[in-house]
């Protein structure tokens, strides 16, 4: 096969793949990683749990307390008064019974809640 000047000197102008250069990665695994450094990640889940967090309690008590983290194990649970923590408190394993239904990935054993 015979190039003209003017594609031989293009060809030429193209690097050529060396030996050292790591293979390009997928474009999801990219991504994947930039989420969990920048912290994305955290704040889907922080938000899924709060939103799980209104539905299980129900709108009475949600409005007076906040789903936080998770830490080890145990949902960190803000409460404006005593009157809703004992109400929480009575209906513990109904409501743990229920996050497990609708998030066994979050892998909540127990909560500890916080009044204020």
């Amino acid at each position: 096969m015979d190039l003209s000047d003017h594609e031989r000197r293009m060809l030429e102008g193209i690097p050529k793949p060396r030996a050292w250069q790591r293979p390009a990665k997928p474009i999801a695994s990219v991504l994947r990683r930039v989420v969990q450094q920048r912290g994305y990640a955290a704040i889907q889940a922080s938000q899924a749990l709060e939103a799980t967090w209104r539905e299980v309690v129900g709108e009475p008590l949600a409005s007076c307390s906040c789903a936080g983290s998770v830490q080890a194990g145990k949902l960190q649970v803000r409460v404006s008064n005593s009157a809703a923590a004992q109400e929480l408190s009575l209906r513990r394993p109904e409501i743990l019974q229920e996050f497990h239904r609708r998030m066994p990935e979050a892998q909540i054993k127990g909560w500890r809640l916080r009044i204020g």
